[in-house]
């Protein structure tokens, strides 16, 4: 595809209160488009209320929104298209995809699509009532998504086991997807795909000079969002083991939408001491700043932008085994636990703080250079240019 002068639609089921790395990361690549290929670029999202991003984004670029729920958004989009006359759509989070494809195919020219896949899927859907009829439920639709309307789009995964999970579906109907492995990871990918692991603004996060562990309280952030999904009852009951060690030390959790209801059903009664709830902020340096690690204790998960953060702030990271976040365990201060074990968590946790300070220090920053190097946003933006221009 020849990109200069072409026109670009990013359509992305993104409505939350900050831009985040996610908003910075598309508007960086839509600069660089402007820039470097005269390309137009026009941003839609969900209708949703005024925020500062969105503010920020119309400065240089156009904004539209849908107005009808996302399965008869198809028309909204097909007019939006027509009228920009757009070459090639690039959706994210999944819930515009249908839609999109609907109304590209209604087009009478050549439009390309690529459908960047950001979140977890899963057929498992075990603890369910008819859980063997959900599971087939589950996966018709998902062949309906990715096998029928996805395949001539163009997949990027976050992370290799998600590109996997979805590109089985482009030839295969009946029969489920494979479970994945590690050793799988640098044959995933093809010419109608891509691993293509986020990128990270720089200018968002301060760089530590602080020695983990030399407060007088040692301190372990985690963010709250989905809790049940992020493991942090995992790392409640691994909190209770090291208290019950005598150890004193504190755990901070940013409000998440199931935090209220899962500190209801843990600790009816009051907080433990060990425990502070913080506010949500775009400011991520500041919540880095009064930690001395970060705890990533997901049962399922893409890439986690939060490890990747935290890591270049200079923290030391400790994290489930999880496929999706390993691309972060060949960094020096990155410890492993086995995940949902909060026997084996509570001693990643014993560990960090029991370690020499300035050895830690020295890790902390080794992987603070490696992650920078390996998520350089320019480098994330360049790869997805590639993909445009390989259609």
């Amino acid at each position: 595809m020849n990109l200069n002068e072409s026109n670009i639609l990013f359509v992305s089921g993104y409505a939350a209160p900050y831009g985040g790395n996610f908003i910075l990361l598309l508007r960086s690549l839509a600069v660089k488009l402007q820039q470097e290929y005269r390309c137009r670029v026009i941003f839609l999202f969900p209708n949703q209320p005024e925020k500062e991003w969105l503010t920020k984004l119309r400065e240089g670029f156009v904004v539209r929104f849908t107005y009808k729920d996302y399965a008869n958004s198809s028309n909204e989009i097909y007019e939006i298209i027509n009228e920009f006359s757009v070459n090639l759509v690039h959706t994210h989070f999944e819930v515009y995809d249908i839609p999109v494809a609907k109304a590209v195919k209604r087009c009478k020219r050549d439009v390309k699509m690529v459908w960047h896949l950001h979140d977890y899927l899963t057929l498992d859907k075990k603890n369910l009532s008819l859980a063997w009829l959900r599971k087939i439920k589950t996966h018709l639709s998902f062949y309906r998504q990715y096998g029928f309307w996805g395949k001539d789009a163009y997949y990027i995964g976050v992370s290799a086991e998600i590109l996997q999970f979805v590109s089985h579906y482009r030839n295969n109907l009946f029969s489920y997807p494979k479970p994945f492995s590690m050793e799988q990871v640098d044959s995933i990918g093809n010419a109608s795909s891509s691993v293509i692991i986020n990128g990270i603004d720089l200018s968002r996060i301060e760089k530590s000079n602080i020695k983990p562990f030399t407060r007088q309280v040692p301190c372990f952030l985690t963010f709250g969002g989905e809790s049940y999904s992020k493991g942090i009852p995992t790392i409640f009951k691994a909190a209770e083991i090291l208290n019950d060690k005598g150890y004193i030390f504190k755990i901070k959790i940013t409000e998440g939408y199931t935090t209220s209801k899962l500190l209801s059903e843990l600790y009816p009664n009051e907080h433990p001491s060990w425990l502070e709830i913080v506010k949500q902020t775009d400011n991520i340096s500041s919540l880095y700043r009064e930690a001395d690690a970060y705890i990533s204790a997901s049962l399922c998960e893409t890439m986690s932008m939060a490890i990747a953060e935290a890591s270049i702030y200079g923290l030391p990271i400790i994290q489930s085994d999880i496929p999706g976040t390993m691309w972060n365990s060949d960094t020096p201060s990155s410890f492993l636990f086995k995940v949902r074990d909060a026997l084996e968590l509570s001693k990643r946790m014993e560990e960090v703080m029991n370690m020499d300070t300035s050895l830690l220090y020295e890790w902390c920053q080794e992987s603070a250079r490696i992650n920078t190097e390996r998520l350089d946003m320019n480098v994330w933006c360049s790869r997805i240019i590639g993909v445009y221009s390989s259609l």
